[in-house]
């Protein structure tokens, strides 16, 4: 199913309003960034800041088929746009990614000071409510790469705005996580990951994904689409080279989901018995503020696996509770 697409203000509200995906054609058509932001601007601007730039063993990232562990290291700005931009394998190209989460202009409500200069040649899109802007992200790359099915971990809506270059995105409602085949919680710590490869799709394996509704669409410069929170995304990067902004907001309307109810119940669990979860885990829940939806539910839960010495049942209902 392709997005649809607006040309104004007032239409895309209206979709931001109903939580469903939109495309706003020509959103950033007047920004400076989108005008100035090339390659070499970046080299002579900020080339020498540090960045935490990743290389997979593919053009996926994370590349969850390698046996091999994807690499994050730090490097300049100008060393990854020399990477991005000169290998004679074109393929090669893609395997370099440097993600916005990792080049933060706004990082949990403050500013970066070696990015704030930035702030000079774009707009903030608005839409949301005062003070819940949480994190604008700079996604740069080069043709190819292509981001693992996912969701982001802390239920933020998104405002993704193609500064330059072009993507190709699918989106999959929450409501269709129950047959996305996502990670268990106590499995990885990337349980907002799913185990398909979007590129490859093999429904021998994974036979229930034929159920699912793709929501799909290319971004063109100055475009912005919004992506509700937790709906599953994946994109391609299709440009010689790529610019991006993320920004990521929390809405005071959060739609209580089956990603949001398995997070809540397994936290409850966890706390409750005091399980050894995996620490990385354990650092993505930080903070989780327990809003289980039916006390009651939970009280039964606990009783329930309050027998469980080994925690198989437990492992069982955390694969079982997103189908129910």
């Amino acid at each position: 199913m392709e997005v649809q697409k607006v040309t104004s203000a007032l239409e895309f509200e209206k979709f931001v309003e109903r939580k469903m995906p939109v495309i706003f054609e020509g959103y950033a058509i007047n920004w400076d960034a989108h005008k100035k932001w090339d390659m070499q601007f970046f080299k002579e601007n900020l080339g020498d800041i540090k960045v935490d730039r990743m290389r997979s063993t593919s053009n996926i990232h994370p590349d969850f088929n390698s046996t091999k562990d994807w690499e994050t290291y730090e490097s300049s700005l100008k060393e990854y746009l020399q990477d991005v931009s000169s290998s004679n394998d074109t393929n090669e190209l893609s395997y370099y990614f440097l993600a916005g989460d990792a080049l933060k202009i706004l990082c949990n409500y403050e500013y970066n000071p070696l990015l704030e200069a930035l702030l000079r040649d774009f707009s903030l899109p608005g839409f949301y409510q005062k003070d819940t802007l949480k994190n604008i992200g700079l996604w740069i790359s080069g043709r190819g790469p292509v981001s693992w099915l996912h969701f982001d971990k802390d239920h933020s809506d998104n405002f993704n705005v193609q500064v330059g270059g072009s993507k190709y995105f699918c989106l999959f409602d929450p409501k269709d996580a129950p047959n996305l085949y996502l990670k268990g919680m106590l499995e990885s710590p990337y349980y907002n990951f799913s185990n398909i490869d979007i590129r490859n799709l093999d429904y021998a394996q994974m036979p229930n994904a034929k159920n699912v509704i793709k929501h799909e669409g290319v971004l063109n410069p100055a475009d912005m689409l919004y992506i509700p929170a937790d709906w599953l995304h994946s994109f391609k990067h299709l440009g010689d080279f790529n610019v991006n902004l993320t920004f990521w907001w929390m809405s005071d309307h959060q739609i209580y989901n089956k990603l949001k109810s398995r997070e809540d119940y397994i936290v409850s669990l966890i706390k409750h018995f005091k399980i050894k979860a995996p620490d990385a885990l354990l650092n993505s829940l930080e903070g989780n503020k327990i809003e289980v939806e039916d006390p009651t539910i939970l009280r039964k839960l606990i009783s329930y696996f309050e027998k469980d010495t080994d925690f198989e049942m437990f492992k069982q209902f955390e694969s079982n509770i997103m189908s129910d």
